[in-house]
């Protein structure tokens, strides 16, 4: 059976900073307003929102906010993560919603240039028009634009997403929205590589007697360290993860099955959905992951077995 090393880390604080665009007076639709942002510095970036009819039949429609442009962005934003609100008076303190019935925050992932919608934004398009300038446009806008009074946008640390790179280069396979472990605000990273081989589980020579049956997300960790307290033999998976090292990153692990699950639904071109849901597709998988089963941290069996997940055909199963 095949091996893959993970490994997870925490939220780290967020210093962002808003900026009002065009707060005095109703929004001139069409026409580019300036401001700075914290990545930003002394740099001001310009916002150009638009707006779009849509007929209602006869003589009556609405003009809604669609649209907007960001440009004039610095090198110094690349990793940043830009969030537009709108308001309906200088004052206001509760932002529109802007697209999909009541999303209120639009946010544009910016990464060296290249612009990507991000998280809680499904339902937002955004084009790269250059390095410095990106347009994002709302399928489906719910705000008129009448009621636009003053638009801010703030910029601050990149909130990663299901499948983006993470810091060591391997895939972020689990979000805080899926749980993230434990205490519900945790990344999970697969290692840039399987493991190299394949790899046996230890056999009943082994006592297990510090073993845990725990499933769960945020339990890899905990479950590779009780195991090599009785399995330490190097052709085996939880030995292999546990002496992976990638650069300067050593805490890898053997993940536990719903953290084997997560990371089966990105290799099965799936998506992130909560903790519980069995990964059940049935065909290829991604470039980097191979066919066949990949071994989990602990067994629901006997425990002389390991659990497996077999990527490629959406199964699970206990190899000896």
């Amino acid at each position: 059976m095949l091996g893959i090393a993970v490994s997870y880390f925490g939220i780290k604080s967020t210093l962002a900073a808003n900026i009002s665009i065009n707060s005095g007076a109703a929004v001139e639709f069409g026409q580019g307003f300036t401001g700075a942002t914290s990545c930003s510095g002394g740099q001001s970036i310009t916002i150009t929102p638009n707006s779009s009819f849509t007929n209602a039949g006869g003589t009556s429609g609405t003009f809604y906010f669609s649209s907007f442009r960001v440009s004039n962005i610095p090198a110094g934003c690349s990793g940043s993560d830009f969030t537009l609100k709108a308001f309906d008076s200088q004052t206001a303190s509760t932002a529109l919603s802007l697209f999909n019935t009541s999303t209120t925050n639009a946010v544009v992932s910016d990464a060296s240039g290249v612009y990507s919608a991000g998280a809680g934004s499904t339902g937002m398009t955004v084009v790269t028009n250059s390095a410095t300038s990106f347009t994002a446009t709302f399928t489906t806008p719910v705000a008129s634009a009448k009621n636009v009074y003053k638009i801010t946008v703030e910029s601050g640390s990149h909130t990663m997403l299901f499948g983006d790179v993470g810091p060591t280069g391997g895939i972020i396979f689990i979000t805080p929205a899926s749980l993230g472990g434990t205490g519900g605000s945790y990344y999970y990273e697969a290692a840039p590589n399987d493991l190299p081989g394949t790899y046996r589980q230890c056999n009943n020579a082994f006592s297990f007697s510090n073993r845990s049956s725990v499933q769960g997300i945020g339990y890899g960790r905990s479950l590779t360290t009780s195991m090599l307290m009785d399995c330490t033999v190097a052709d085996t998976a939880i030995y292999a993860a546990n002496a992976y090292s990638n650069g300067s990153t050593s805490d890898y692990f053997l993940p536990s099955l719903n953290e084997l699950t997560q990371l089966c639904k990105y290799a099965t071109f799936g998506t992130e959905t909560a903790e519980g849901v069995q990964c059940n597709y049935s065909g290829t998988v991604r470039s980097g992951f191979r066919t066949g089963t990949y071994w989990a941290a602990a067994s629901i069996a006997d425990p002389a077995y390991g659990l497996g997940v077999t990527f490629n055909l959406g199964i699970y199963q206990d190899r000896q």
